[in-house]
C-alpha cells in the first residue's frame, strides 16, 4: 500500500464507523483535494477490494480493510511515537513520516512488527 492510498483509508475511517458509508464530497474536503481526485483514488482501492462502492458518491470501508487499517495504525502509533520521544520530532511531522515509514516496508517486516507490538502489549492474536 503506498502513503497516499493509506492516507486516504484513515480519512476515510475518520469520517464514519464501521457500519456506515463516506461520501465522496466529505472524503475531498477532509484531504484538501478534489472530488476527481478522490474518485481516481476511489477506483485504485476499489480495485484491490480495500473500498466498496455501496451506491453512487459513497464508500464503503469492508472488514478486510478495518482490520488492515488497525494493523498500521498500531505500527503508525510506534513509529511516530519514537520519534517524538527518542528525535523530539514534532508531532504533526513524526506522524507524517511514521506514514512513510511504514508503506515503505514489506509486508514481512511490517506483519513482524505487528506481531511484536501485540506481543509487547498482550494482546497477541
Amino acid at each position: 500500500m503506498t502513503a497516499s492510498e493509506l492516507r486516504y483509508l484513515l480519512a476515510a475511517r475518520s469520517l464514519g464507523d464501521e457500519k456506515s458509508s463516506v461520501r465522496l464530497t466529505d472524503l475531498a474536503d477532509k484531504m484538501g483535494v478534489t472530488k476527481v481526485s478522490v474518485y481516481r483514488m476511489c477506483e485504485r482501492l476499489k480495485e484491490q477490494g480495500l473500498i466498496r462502492q455501496e451506491e453512487r458518491g459513497h464508500i464503503f470501508l469492508p472488514q478486510k480493510c478495518l482490520a488492515l487499517l488497525k494493523e498500521y495504525t498500531l505500527c503508525i502509533r510506534f513509529i511516530s511515537g519514537a520519534l517524538e520521544n527518542c528525535c523530539h520530532t514534532p508531532k504533526n511531522t513524526a506522524y507524517f513520516e511514521a506514514v512513510n515509514t511504514i508503506c515503505s516496508v514489506g509486508d514481512f517486516s511490517r506483519a513482524a512488527l505487528v506481531k511484536y507490538l501485540k506481543r509487547k502489549n498482550g494482546t497477541l492474536s
